[in-house]
């Protein structure tokens, strides 16, 4: 009882510490059964599993040290608005504080977390006469580290809000809007389901005359070109107006704040099917934040304008490339720009990707899901049949320009 007493005492807290978690029940159970097995009448066994106990805690107490060190060199002073801790979990409500400070008071509640576990530890084997807790403790306490979301970001790169955080002019509203979009995992193969159910909503708007259209497939989009330039020519000129603002600032550095604001668009417009605003990410695009990536699934901004559906939306790509946008980037299933376009058959895309300087390599990426697929047999699988013969022209322009090169040489 006192054994579990401590357990659930030292590390029943991972709510409250704000990690994700191992489940602990899937390492103690198991481990129990191991620890009851050994025979700790041997002297020198005891011993060493003590010095292993005592010798672990040392290194995590240096690890909160060093997680010190670093929270201190980033000297990050960004105002956030986090739910403070208490013994039952998150409070109701936000309060505002810096990463710094959020941080360091983290680290001295994981300290004080660690201290208090050896003391227990001690008192339950040294007065108990418990040898067990010792080696429940070896496996346990490195988890409480883990679990510590400080030690996630900074030890594992963890990119995610590990603090729940809101930004400074976020809604602090019950929704998590960030946290929402991140649950969002599917199993394997649910992203390309959710890219079908979405290119599927799109169609049916387009077939009731709702916004957009699917690409230039149908044959309708040549008759909404012009009026389609007209409103992309004031859309992107609004939208230079308000990027201009910010362009100096975004040259020299890119925040966290910008940068989850950004994924955060990117996914919005993504979600949003055929109500997508993409004028709206097209003027967000500078070149600092062109190519910042999804956490979960990797899109960029450019992966998204180049299934747009609007008749302008070659306008919105060319810019995404005109500031910088890497044509060559792919999400996590190894999808480039080029294949979004053909999945979603958008020729207009297709033909503004397909116009940078040397397509080759474009043309030649394949997908790193079962499906392993360049851009074309995509396009012919999904029969996306403007698209497949605008990049069979471009291979055959290619195949030529090389002929040409041999002939010349």
């Amino acid at each position: 009882a006192a054994m579990g007493q401590a357990l659930s005492g030292v590390h029943g807290g991972r709510e409250a510490s704000g990690g994700t978690g191992v489940n602990r029940m899937m390492v103690l159970v198991p481990l129990l059964m191991v620890s009851g097995k050994i025979e700790y009448e041997n002297a020198a066994l005891l011993m060493q599993i003590r010095l292993a106990y005592y010798a672990e805690q040392g290194m995590l107490l240096i690890g909160c040290l060093a997680l010190c060190v670093r929270i201190k060199g980033q000297n990050n002073q960004a105002k956030i608005w986090v739910k403070p801790k208490t013994p039952l979990g998150n409070g109701d409500k936000y309060g505002e504080t810096t990463y710094e400070a959020h941080e360091l008071d983290g680290v001295r509640q994981l300290v004080h977390q660690i201290l208090i576990g050896v003391v227990i530890t001690s008192l339950i084997h040294f007065k108990a006469g418990i040898q067990q807790i010792l080696v429940l403790q070896c496996a346990m306490m490195p988890l409480t580290f883990y679990d510590a979301p400080m030690v996630r970001k900074y030890f594992f790169g963890d990119k995610t809000r590990v603090y729940a955080e809101r930004l400074e002019g976020e809604s602090l509203d019950p929704v998590e809007p960030v946290e929402a979009i991140e649950e969002e995992k599917t199993d394997k193969g649910g992203k390309k389901k959710k890219r079908k159910a979405l290119k599927a909503k799109v169609q049916a708007a387009a077939a009731k005359g709702g916004k957009g259209g699917e690409g230039g497939d149908d044959g309708e989009a040549e008759e909404d070109d012009d009026e389609g330039d007209k409103g992309a020519e004031e859309d992107t000129d609004k939208g230079d107006n308000d990027a201009e603002l910010d362009e100096e600032e975004d040259e020299l550095y890119l925040t966290d704040k910008k940068v989850e604001r950004q994924k955060l668009l990117i996914l919005e417009t993504f979600q949003s099917g055929p109500e997508a605003d993409f004028p709206a990410l097209s003027a967000s695009l500078t070149s600092a934040n062109v190519d910042v990536q999804t956490d979960e699934e990797g899109y960029t901004a450019l992966m998204i304008l180049a299934a747009g559906h609007t008749p302008d939306i070659a306008t919105h790509v060319s810019r995404a490339l005109e500031v910088g946008a890497d044509v060559m980037m792919s999400d996590s299933e190894g999808w480039t720009a080029l294949h979004w376009a053909a999945f979603h058959g958008q020729p207009r895309s297709a033909t503004a990707l397909l116009a940078v300087a040397h397509p080759r390599a474009l043309l030649e990426v394949r997908s790193t899901d079962s499906d392993t697929a360049t851009a074309l047999e995509l396009a012919e699988k999904e029969k996306s049949d403007e698209v497949a013969k605008i990049i069979k022209a471009a291979i055959e322009a290619e195949d030529a320009k090389e002929a040409k090169v041999e002939e010349a040489n």
